[in-house]
């Protein structure tokens, strides 16, 4: 098999009162779905399974996986504790640059 090139983007974020820079990735395919998988919920009620996406845990696992350089250490307990308005921010852009936000949205109308 051979070594995949990925594709990067470098965004420049407020942290703790510096300017510094998050390196971001482009998912493959495989690493999407499999974002979608963990991010949904399953419960069975009776003899049926329902299934339920979870919006949180998407955006969790799609930062984590997604940045691939940060001045923190990248793992789900400090991706939670980002402030709010980072974690939109990083979340907007790895969504993005990944062709399925609000700015791709744009460009396809």
């Amino acid at each position: 098999m051979e070594n995949q090139v990925v594709e990067t983007k470098k965004i420049e974020i407020d942290w703790k009162g510096n300017k510094e820079i998050v390196e971001i990735k482009k998912f493959d395919f495989g690493e999407w779905n499999e974002i979608q998988e963990q991010a949904t919920e399953f419960n069975i009620i009776g003899k049926q399974v329902q299934t339920r996406p979870s919006l949180k845990k998407a955006k969790e696992i799609g930062l984590l996986r997604g940045i691939v350089k940060a001045p923190f250490e990248i793992n789900i307990d400090n991706i939670r504790r980002l402030p709010l308005k980072l974690g939109q921010q990083l979340y907007e852009e790895i969504s993005n640059f990944n062709g399925f936000g609000d700015e791709a949205e744009e460009k396809k109308s």
